[in-house]
């Protein structure tokens, strides 16, 4: 299970007028080695609703860090997962 959390964030309609997106949670059933950032991100601009202009970051607590840090890229995918894996939640 992976569970995102959105924060609350400002953006613009397609009237040009600023909306406001109170936070949530994205909860999604995924298969490890199935899911990439790319069609995470996918999914996250369907779900958030993104003015033209706007992008998501993607952030997950590092265990062995002892931070945050950012998800860029496959293999940041896998480490979150592998680090998660006794949770079956991340």
């Amino acid at each position: 299970m992976l569970e995102i959390k959105v924060q609350g964030l400002c953006s613009t309609d397609s009237l040009v007028r600023k909306v406001y997106t109170k936070g949530f949670v994205i909860k999604w059933e995924v298969e490890i080695g199935a899911i990439t950032v790319d069609l995470l991100m996918n999914v996250l601009v369907k779900e958030v609703q993104w003015s033209s202009n706007q992008c998501g970051r993607l952030w997950f607590f590092d265990k062995n860090l002892g931070e945050d840090v950012r998800l860029v890229n496959d293999n940041h995918l896998l480490d979150m997962f592998a680090m998660y894996k006794a949770k079956m939640c991340c």
